[in-house]
C-alpha cells in the first residue's frame, strides 16, 4: 500500500510534466504556423486592425493525442494510489486464513481431532459468539469454548466413532463451508457406556461477510433425532455397531 505522502507527491509530478507540455504545446504549433523560416511558407502581411473592431478570438485547439493519452495515464494512476478502505480488524485471538487453508483446518478437526464427539476443534477460527445447533438441540451463540467444553464431558471421545464420508466443500459466494457426508456413532460418558446406532448426517459452516472465521455451525441428520435416542444400548460389551465400516 502506498502512503498518502508518496502518492501526492507521485500524482503531483505525473501532473506537472502534463502541465509543462500543455503549456508548450499551443507556442509550438503557433511559432511553426507564424514562422517564415518554414520551408514554403509566405510572411503575412501586417494588418492593424480598426480600433472600433473586436480583438479576433484565438482558435480553438484540440488537445493533441500524446497529451489526451498522458491525462487518462495520470488520471488512473490517482485512483490507483489513493488509500483503500480497510478490511475490518480480526478480533483479538482469531487466526487470518485464506479459503484455502481454513478447508484444511476444518477437515483435520474432523479426521485427526474428531471434533463432533471430542470438542477438539480450532478456536482461533471461529467466532467467540459463534452459534451451535444440531438436528436435536439449539445450542446458541455460545462460542467454541463453551461447545467444546460440554462435547468433552457429554462423550467418551476414544470409543465414539466419527467418519468424513464426503467432501469438504466452500461457497465462496454463499460464505459456507459444508461437510456433505459423515458416519457417527456416539458413546457416552455414562455407567454401562451407552451408544447409538450408526447415524449419518452433513454440518454447515456460515462464514463472516468479510472474514474467514465461523460464525454459525450446523448439524443435519438424516435420521430423526429421537430414532437416534431410542436406539441407544447400555453395557453393550461387543460395541460393534452394524454399518460403520
Amino acid at each position: 500500500m502506498v502512503d498518502g505522502a508518496s502518492a501526492c507527491a507521485t500524482i503531483g509530478k505525473a501532473f506537472s510534466a502534463l502541465s509543462s507540455q500543455l503549456l508548450q504545446a499551443p507556442a509550438d504549433m503557433a511559432l511553426k504556423a507564424s514562422s517564415p523560416c518554414v520551408r514554403g511558407a509566405t510572411p503575412a502581411p501586417r494588418m492593424q486592425p480598426a480600433r472600433t473592431s473586436p480583438p479576433p478570438q484565438p482558435p480553438q485547439r484540440q488537445l493533441p493525442q500524446g497529451l489526451a493519452s498522458m491525462a487518462c495515464t495520470v488520471a488512473a494512476a490517482a485512483l490507483l494510489l489513493l488509500p483503500q478502505p480497510a478490511l475490518a480488524e480480526l478480533p483479538p485471538g482469531k487466526r487470518a486464513v485464506s479459503g484455502t487453508e481454513l478447508v484444511d483446518i476444518l477437515r483435520r478437526d474432523f479426521t485427526e481431532n474428531k471434533y463432533l464427539v471430542t470438542g477438539r476443534l480450532t478456536k482461533e477460527v471461529y467466532s467467540d459468539q459463534c452459534h451451535f445447533a444440531d438436528a436435536r438441540d439449539d445450542f446458541g451463540e455460545i462460542g467454541p469454548n463453551r461447545w467444546a467444553a460440554a462435547v468433552s464431558l457429554l462423550f467418551d471421545g476414544d470409543a465414539s466413532r466419527l467418519k468424513l464420508t464426503g467432501d469438504v466443500v466452500l461457497d465462496e459466494g454463499k460464505r459456507t463451508v459444508e461437510f456433505t457426508s459423515w458416519r457417527q456413532v456416539d458413546v457416552f460418558r455414562l455407567p454401562g457406556s451407552p451408544h447409538t446406532k450408526v447415524y449419518t448426517g452433513h454440518t454447515t459452516l456460515t462464514l463472516d461477510p468479510v472474514e474467514n472465521i465461523v460464525v454459525d455451525h450446523i448439524e443435519t441428520w438424516d435420521v430423526d433425532p429421537s430414532e437416534v435416542t431410542k436406539s441407544i444400548k447400555f453395557f453393550d460389551s461387543s460395541f460393534n455397531p452394524p454399518g460403520f465400516d
